[in-house]
């Protein structure tokens, strides 16, 4: 959060256009994430961390803004933009990919090497079955956000006919 707010207004406004409806397309994953995220600490450790209540901020703070771009109509839902929007983030993921196998890293929470896990959970034993489920995983919160986003402006649309 604390590098995409200010790409979004020193970027040319093609590029902010593009980040905004990307953060409007994941903004049901960021307001989701944390949820998870603090159910997997207490179920796995019983307790709860307090030092990731700054990351569950900015997940949630990010989220609220996606869902008022969308609101504020500052972008639209043309499936080219979307799809425009998305290859930022696939390629940014990938980008890492390549970066955790070379430099033996864990970029975006997924390692490559050794355990093969994605944010610390082992979900399979496989590198390349963990980053196939990473990335099925971001499309499939893409996706997502983009039919709850397209919900949520019919019915923006619904309650402005009836003020109309």
């Amino acid at each position: 959060m604390f590098i995409i707010v200010p790409l979004v207004f020193l970027l040319p406004k093609k590029a902010s256009k593009a980040l905004r409806l990307l953060i409007a397309l994941l903004s049901v994953g960021m307001f989701i994430s944390p949820i998870v995220s603090a159910l997997g600490n207490v179920a796995r450790n019983y307790k709860f961390h307090p030092h990731f209540l700054l990351d569950y901020f900015a997940h949630y703070a990010l989220s609220a803004w996606g869902i008022y771009i969308i609101q504020s109509k500052q972008v639209t839902l043309q499936k080219k933009d979307v799809l425009f929007s998305s290859c930022i983030i696939f390629f940014t993921a990938i980008t890492m990919l390549i970066l955790n196998v070379i430099f033996d890293t864990a970029f975006f929470g997924l390692s490559l090497r050794g355990k093969h896990n994605i944010y610390n959970v082992v979900l399979v034993l496989s590198s390349y079955l963990s980053a196939f489920l990473y990335l099925f995983g971001l499309t499939f919160v893409l996706f997502l956000g983009y039919f709850l986003q397209k919900l949520l402006l019919r019915l923006l649309q619904k309650e402005d006919t009836k003020q109309s």
